[in-house]
């Protein structure tokens, strides 16, 4: 059986598209992906947007409220989770801090079931992975690929 060529479709996950250089990264790779003719979705955490880029756009930062208490973590969470199992992306590249260990088990296990490849922007390597070495195997064990830029965080 012979399989039509199917549109990649890839989810860019990060903070903002705008102040950092993870994130120019993020924007910049829009770019690059959707002249591949690569379908690309930018969701971002935090409502700032300065950076050029390609694609959708999925504001978080929009539907968090000034207390941004558990109820509205938890509501951008689902969405999110609803979302991303709507789309049912090839790839996900995720850009962000993971610093919240409990919160990153959440994310890695549960919310990304495409393939997923975590980026890691800084040498801080606890920026990007709790400090738990098992933790962080098992988190860690199932995805797609981890990128890092410099070669003291590849070690």
């Amino acid at each position: 059986m012979i399989i039509p060529n199917k549109k990649i479709k890839i989810a860019l996950i990060g903070y903002r598209l705008g102040i950092g250089g993870g994130e120019k990264v993020m924007a910049n790779l829009s770019v690059f992906f959707e002249k591949q003719g690569i379908e690309v979705h930018n969701i971002i955490v935090l409502d700032v947007v300065d950076y050029t880029f390609s694609g959708k756009l999925v504001n978080l930062g929009t539907l968090k409220n000034k207390r941004n208490g558990v109820f509205n973590k938890l509501q951008r969470f689902l969405f999110l989770k609803k979302y991303l199992d709507e789309n049912n992306f090839d790839f996900i590249i995720d850009f962000r801090f993971r610093n919240k260990p409990i919160q990153e088990l959440l994310i890695a296990k549960w919310l990304y079931k495409s393939k997923t490849i975590f980026t890691v922007h800084s040498f801080l390597i606890n920026h990007y992975m709790p400090n738990w070495s098992f933790l962080t195997r098992f988190m860690y064990q199932d995805c797609y690929k981890m990128v890092t830029i410099t070669d003291k965080s590849k070690e």
